[in-house]
């Protein structure tokens, strides 16, 4: 579509294999300093049974959760949040689902500070949200074993759930910048606790 904007099935969990794919192939080339694990689920929409077992098999010091995020940039859908599309990636502040599963998550200070220092330096623009009625994998994941530092990024897209799901390349891109550099930074003196 216009201004590089595709829409097709399936890009709720798509968009995530495609980050994924884009960041082993620059890991690849570029090892980090700590063990690095990118992993693809299933079972989201249904259970969460894939994200807990891998979660529980790797015992994660830190989960960077990425899935698509709501953009509410449509006529349908005004006054329902300030998420829009290409405008980069947005990092959940607070998700709580709350009709049957009592579940979500806050992002850990660190990381919230990590995503907001590398936005800032590299010019990639970072959009916040926060909701109810919605969770990702990260809610469960975090509370496996010891437990662990998380936090939800996503890139807009509209269209839920439909046939038409649409997301803009750009915020991909700068998604997967974002991410690339924030995985970068994190080494074994990475700082959990300074405000």
């Amino acid at each position: 579509m216009a201004n590089s904007v595709v829409s097709a099935t399936s890009l709720d969990n798509r968009i995530g294999c495609s980050l994924l794919v884009l960041l082993a192939e620059w890991f690849s080339k570029n090892p980090p300093e700590h063990d690095l694990y990118l992993v693809s689920t299933v079972q989201e929409e249904y259970t969460i049974r894939g994200a807990v077992v891998a979660s529980r098999m790797i015992a994660p010091d830190i989960i960077f959760c990425l899935d698509a995020e709501m953009a509410t940039d449509t006529p349908d859908l005004t006054g329902a949040g300030e998420v829009t599309m290409e405008n980069g990636p947005v990092m959940s502040m607070y998700n709580f689902h709350g009709r049957g599963t009592l579940n979500g998550a806050m992002p850990h200070p660190s990381l919230v500070r990590l995503m907001e220092k590398i936005s800032q330096e590299a010019g990639i623009p970072l959009q916040r949200v926060a909701g109810i009625g919605g969770l990702t994998e990260l809610a469960y994941m975090q509370t496996e074993g010891k437990g662990c530092a998380g936090i939800d990024i996503g890139v807009p897209f509209r269209y839920s759930h439909s046939c038409i799901e649409t997301v803009s390349l750009a915020d991909i891109e700068k998604t997967y910048e974002l991410l690339k550099q924030a995985l970068s930074k994190i080494g074994p003196d990475f700082d959990y606790l300074s405000r």
